[in-house]
C-alpha cells in the first residue's frame, strides 16, 4: 500500500490526526491550531518557496481574507454580535495555510509523497479516531477520561454526553464525525489494491470505519449511495481486465457487506438503536413526508424578512436568547448571521475547488471524481448541519482543496508548455 518511506507516511498521518481532531484546550485556543504553526515556522525557513505559495493559493485565501475583513466589520457595526463567525473563519484560513503548505511540500520533496499516497495518510488518520471512538464505546472508564481529556463538557450538548449511545471520540460533534468516516471510506474504496494484504488491510480499514460511521450518527450513512459511484468506477476499471476479477471483485464486496452488517448487529452494542436509526434513514430517502425527521425539517426552511439582514446578517450564531433561529440548516444559520454575502464568500473556497477537480477528470479521472464525490457531499451536509469551515472536518476538505488546486495548476503549465515547445504551423 505503501511506497513511499513508511516513516514519512506515519509523520504524515500523524500530523493530519492532529490537525483534524485536535480538541480545545481554551474556548478560543484547540491543538489542531497550533500544530499549525510548526508549519508555518517551516515555510518561513524557506522563502524562496513562499512567492510560489502565494500565488499558488491566491485565489483561496484572497476570498478568506474578504471572508475575514467582511465579518469583522460586520461584528463592529452590530450589537449584539458574536465574535462565532469571525473566529471561525480565522481558525479556517490559518488551517488551510499550513495544509496548502504540507501538500505543496509533499508533491516537490525529494522524497515525493504522490497523491494516492497522501490520501491513504488522511484516511488512516481518520480510521485510528474511528477505532478510539469505537472502543471507547466498548469502554466506561476510557470514554470518561477521553471526554475529560477534551473538555467535553463544556462545548457539548449535556444530554448527548449523558445517554452515552454514541462515542464523541476526541471531537465535539457526531453527525459531522460520521461525515468524516464517510469520506475514509471513499479514499479507500477508491484505492486499488493489488496484493492479498493490501486487500484485507482495506476490507478491515474499511469495516471500521463503516462500524464508526453508523454508531456515531445518521448522517455519515446517508451519503453512502455516493459510494456508488467509485464503486461503478472501480467495477468498470475491473472489467476492462477481465471477467473474472470482476466476478472476484463482485464476490468480494457482498463477502463484505455481510460481514460488516454480522459485525454490526451481533457485536456488543445497543442492536434496537442503531436498526431504528437505518430504518429512519431509509424512510427519509423513500419517503420524507413519511418520516419523523423529514417532517419536521420542512419546518427549517425559512429566511430573514428584512432586506438589511438578509443580505449582511446580524453577526449572531442564532443560539444566543432572544435571538434564536429555530433551524438546523447550515446555509440558513449562516444567511442569519452572515447574510447571502458572507456566504457567498465562505462557499467560493469549495466552487474553486470543485471547478478545479472538474478540470481533472480528463487527466486524473480516479482523483477528479472522488474529490467532486467529497466537495459535493460537503455542500449537502451543510444542509443538515452548520459544517463550512467548521472544526474537524474543514482540514479535510482543505486537503482535497489544495490537491485540486495544485494538480490543476501544475496542469496548466503542461499544457502550456507544450503549445509553446510545438514549432508554429
Amino acid at each position: 500500500m505503501l511506497k513511499q518511506s513508511r516513516s514519512l507516511f506515519a509523520l504524515l498521518s500523524c500530523l493530519f490526526f492532529v490537525m483534524v481532531f485536535g480538541w480545545k484546550i481554551t474556548p478560543i485556543l484547540d491543538i489542531s491550531v497550533l500544530i499549525c504553526l510548526p508549519v508555518y515556522i517551516y515555510a518561513l525557513f524557506k522563502p524562496r518557496n513562499l512567492s510560489e505559495l502565494i500565488s499558488n493559493s491566491i485565489w483561496i485565501s484572497t476570498a478568506l481574507i474578504f471572508l475575514i475583513a467582511y465579518e469583522l466589520l460586520q461584528f463592529m457595526q452590530n450589537d449584539p454580535s458574536s465574535t462565532q463567525w469571525l473566529l471561525r473563519t480565522i481558525r479556517s484560513a490559518i488551517s488551510f495555510g499550513a495544509i496548502f503548505i504540507v501538500i505543496g511540500k509533499l508533491r516537490k520533496g525529494d522524497d515525493r509523497c504522490n497523491l494516492e499516497q497522501t490520501l491513504l495518510a488522511l484516511a488512516v488518520a481518520i480510521s485510528v479516531h474511528a477505532l478510539i471512538a469505537s472502543v471507547s464505546q466498548l469502554s466506561d472508564s476510557l470514554r470518561s477520561e477521553l471526554y475529560a481529556m477534551t473538555s467535553a463538557s463544556k462545548y457539548v450538548n449535556e444530554m448527548t454526553i449523558m445517554m452515552d449511545t454514541r462515542p464523541l471520540g476526541l471531537t465535539y460533534s457526531l453527525s459531522i464525525t460520521s461525515f468524516l468516516y464517510f469520506i475514509a471510506i471513499c479514499i479507500f474504496v477508491n484505492y486499488e489494491a493489488i496484493s492479498s494484504k493490501q486487500k484485507t488491510l482495506k476490507f478491515g480499514l474499511i469495516t471500521t470505519n463503516v462500524i464508526a460511521c453508523i454508531w456515531t450518527a445518521r448522517t455519515g450513512i446517508v451519503f453512502f449511495p455516493f459510494i456508488v459511484l467509485l464503486f461503478y468506477k472501480n467495477i468498470v476499471r475491473t472489467q476492462e481486465r477481465s471477467s473474472i476479477s470482476l466476478k472476484k471483485s463482485a464476490f468480494s464486496l457482498l463477502i463484505a457487506i455481510i460481514v460488516i452488517s454480522l459485525i454490526v448487529y451481533v457485536g456488543p452494542w445497543p442492536v434496537k438503536t442503531h436498526y431504528e436509526r437505518l430504518k429512519e434513514i431509509f424512510v427519509f430517502i423513500t419517503s420524507p413526508s413519511q418520516s419523523a425527521f423529514g417532517q419536521q425539517f420542512m419546518t427549517m426552511w425559512h429566511l430573514p424578512t428584512g432586506l438589511s439582514q438578509l443580505l449582511f446578517g446580524n453577526s449572531l450564531t442564532g443560539r444566543e436568547e432572544g435571538y434564536y433561529v429555530a433551524s438546523d440548516v447550515g446555509y440558513i444559520l449562516t444567511i442569519y448571521g452572515i447574510g447571502l454575502v458572507g456566504q457567498a464568500l465562505m462557499l467560493l473556497p469549495i466552487l474553486i475547488a470543485g471547478f478545479a477537480s472538474f478540470k481533472l477528470l480528463k487527466t486524473k479521472p480516479d482523483y477528479g471524481i472522488l474529490a467532486l464525490v467529497i466537495l459535493g457531499s460537503y455542500l449537502v451536509l451543510n444542509v443538515k448541519e452548520l459544517a463550512l469551515m467548521t472544526r474537524t472536518v474543514w482540514p479535510v476538505i482543505c486537503v482535497f482543496i489544495s490537491i485540486s488546486i495544485l494538480e490543476y495548476q501544475a496542469e496548466r503549465k503542461r499544457l502550456n508548455a507544450n503549445k509553446i515547445s510545438q514549432p508554429a504551423s
